[in-house]
Formats: C-alpha cells, sequence, structure tokens
C-alpha cells in the first residue's frame, strides 16, 4: 500500500469522503478485509468522530475503501487540522496508513 501523506482542505459541513485503492501486489487475497477510521483533533488527540467505512471488493486482491459521513453530521466539526486513518484488518494482519491531516474551513454558503 503507498499513500503519500497531505493535508487535504475540507468545507465544514459539506457530505465528507475519502476512496482509498487497496490493492496487493503478490496476489494475496483481501478475503475478510475489515476497515475503520477515525477523526481526530490534531491538537489534542481528542476522538471527533467514528467514520462510516465500506469495503467493496474490485477482485479477489484489490479493493475500494470508502469512509466517509454526511453532511449532516460535519456541520459542527470544529474549524482547524483533524487527523485521520485508515486501519486494515484481513488475514490476521493489522495495517494502518500514513495519518492524513484534513484542514476544515468555513463554508461560506450555508443553508438555515
Amino acid at each position: 500500500m503507498t499513500l503519500t501523506p497531505k493535508t487535504l482542505t475540507f468545507k465544514r459541513g459539506d457530505s465528507f469522503e475519502l476512496v482509498f485503492q487497496v490493492r496487493l501486489l503478490d496476489g494475496d487475497s483481501l478475503t475478510g478485509l475489515t476497515a475503520a477510521a477515525q477523526a481526530r483533533r490534531a491538537s489534542s488527540d481528542e476522538l471527533l468522530t467514528d467514520l462510516d467505512v465500506d469495503v467493496r471488493p474490485v477482485s479477489a486482491s484489490e479493493a475500494l475503501v470508502i469512509a466517509s459521513k454526511p453532511y449532516t453530521d460535519t456541520q459542527t466539526w470544529p474549524l482547524g487540522t483533524l487527523k485521520l486513518d485508515l486501519e486494515l484488518t484481513w488475514g490476521g494482519l493489522r495495517v494502518s496508513t500514513p495519518t492524513l491531516k484534513i484542514q476544515v474551513q468555513e463554508d461560506v454558503t450555508r443553508h438555515a
């Protein structure tokens, strides 16, 4: 798995979705793959939320993992920096992606 750590920009109150592609290069199977993800405040490590995670197999050795939250849940996210990683478990292994930073910004267009 390769993932370049970076900071992503997100507008508070929008639908949040990150798509990860997981592919085993040696031909092993991803059967039984599960995933979890959390967002935490970068400044204090306080848990903000558990993300909804959906694992979608593409083939025996490849899957898409979608980590998301609906806009109704992100309306109260704090402005500033969050951190997030994806934890994958399968075949007796557990691996986490590098930590991503999410820069939460104020949304200019707001709905009553």
